[in-house]
């Protein structure tokens, strides 16, 4: 079942949480780029293996092209639950409409056959 992950940009344009996920602990690190505007995650696994450097897009399976280098079942995606907000994630509504989701493996797998993703395996 998709879990919401709470998202506090508004502390700070570059915050860290550890949040546990179907019974792994991460490490998720948010980061506003200003002059591009658009967030950036970084994400650690549960045996500290970190990718970096992975712009938040859209209704987009966000750590599928990673995990055969990771130690992680399942992924992240950000959906727009506001309909009256724009079709971009900006500072202001990531958390506020726009919102962070952990998909399980089966839901990752359902999501990407749905939308012509090749499966992870």
């Amino acid at each position: 079942m998709s879990v919401g992950i709470p998202v506090f940009q508004s502390i700070s344009a570059d915050f860290t949480q550890r949040i546990e996920l179907n019974g792994q602990l991460v490490t998720l690190r948010l980061t506003y780029n200003i002059r591009n505007e658009f967030f950036s995650l970084r994400f650690t696994d549960p045996d500290g293996v970190q990718l970096s450097g992975m712009k938040l897009v859209p209704n987009f399976l966000l750590l599928r092209p990673h995990l055969p280098f990771i130690n992680f079942s399942g992924d992240l995606m950000v959906v727009k639950d506001d309909a009256s907000l724009g079709d971009e994630i900006t500072y202001d509504n990531l958390g506020a409409g726009w919102n962070l989701y952990y998909l399980t493996e089966a839901e990752a797998e359902a999501w990407g056959t749905a939308n012509g993703m090749e499966s992870k395996g």
